[in-house]
């Protein structure tokens, strides 16, 4: 769990959340043409919530407001390009995506044992 005080402001973890809720409720859907409305739509919130961000965030600092803030008193991510960069990429890996396929992963087989924790 991150410790919101130290990471709160933090683009990276920003960055992830925005890459994979956009890659998630993407590859949810079953149609293209679905996928096309979240992908697009998704990108068009994400511009339309960074410009709330531009001229909410100054605002909210002077008078003491925190109705960005997920945690009172710990900060928001600032608005930035980075953000619109990863849910657009998001949005097209999770195109590729089938969410009724589940991984499994691999382990060789080494000699006399045999692993099979993916079964």
């Amino acid at each position: 769990m991150l410790d919101r005080k130290k990471w709160g402001d933090d683009d990276y973890t920003a960055d992830v959340s925005y890459y994979l809720q956009a890659r998630y409720y993407i590859c949810k859907q079953k149609h293209w043409y679905s996928r096309l409305a979240y992908s697009e739509g998704g990108i068009c919130l994400t511009y339309f919530y960074n410009l709330i961000k531009v001229f909410a965030n100054p605002i909210q600092r002077h008078l003491g407001l925190h109705f960005l803030e997920s945690d009172k008193g710990n900060p928001n991510t600032p608005a930035s390009m980075s953000s619109i960069r990863w849910v657009k990429r998001g949005a097209y890996d999770g195109y590729g995506d089938n969410a009724q396929q589940v991984a499994v992963p691999t382990v060789p087989a080494i000699w006399p044992y045999s692993f099979a924790f993916g079964t």
